[in-house]
């Protein structure tokens, strides 16, 4: 199981590759829909991200902030001149709860492997497997990435309201999760954020045979 979320008006919906990779059936549910049958359009192996697209309009979307850090290179230069991504929120399902969770982040400009040029680490102590594909928010709810992978190691530090300590997460920046969907046929840039975040939050469903729902 995993997260992903609306991209588009037209049903198409972001997630974490290894989410679906190898499935024989996703289904996704969300606001107001359940067991809705999932087709994987493309998959990224190398930023792990998964398009997929259900025949039905979303009540929300969320929209990939543009300008903010522009292509990747330019998001891979300002990581090395160690300008702060700030702090945001983590929307998804953790571990195997049927619930949505927000949680507060700090995204600190920090490569943990010099081999995965597009991953930028998340701090946060509530960060589980079943986050994959979810969406990190910018606080004015623009996507920041898509949370790929959880880190392990324990980190420490001071957010707006305090101090957090726990496990963080990896996520693929949104320049890179944008170039993925235009290359997909997926326009993102003309969508309006808004402000129904969870509306647009769906849970992933892999099926290695057929589903008995």
């Amino acid at each position: 199981m995993g997260t992903g979320f609306f991209v588009s008006a037209d049903g198409d919906i972001v997630t974490a590759k290894h989410v679906v990779q190898g499935c024989q059936v996703v289904r996704v549910a969300g606001d107001g829909f359940e067991g809705q049958t999932a087709k994987v359009v493309a998959l990224d192996p190398d930023d792990d991200l998964a398009l997929l697209h259900i025949n039905k309009r979303p009540k929300a979307i969320l929209r990939i902030a543009e300008g903010r850090w522009g292509t990747s290179a330019k998001m891979i230069e300002a990581v090395v001149q160690k300008q702060d991504f700030g702090q945001g929120t983590a929307i998804g399902y953790p571990g195997n709860s049927a619930s949505l969770v927000t949680r507060k982040v700090q995204m600190p400009p920090k490569i943990e492997t010099p081999d995965w040029k597009h991953f930028y680490r998340v701090a946060d102590g509530l960060i589980e497997s079943g986050d994959s594909g979810s969406p990190v928010l910018y606080q004015d709810g623009e996507v920041a990435g898509v949370l790929v992978q959880v880190d392990g190691r324990q980190w420490t530090g001071t957010a707006a309201d305090g101090t957090m300590e726990g496990n963080g997460g990896l996520f693929v920046p949104g320049p890179v999760a944008e170039l993925f969907l235009q290359g997909n046929g997926v326009e993102v840039g003309g969508e309006t954020a808004t402000s129904d975040r969870s509306a647009s939050i769906v849970h992933v469903f892999c099926f290695k045979g057929m589903p008995n729902w």
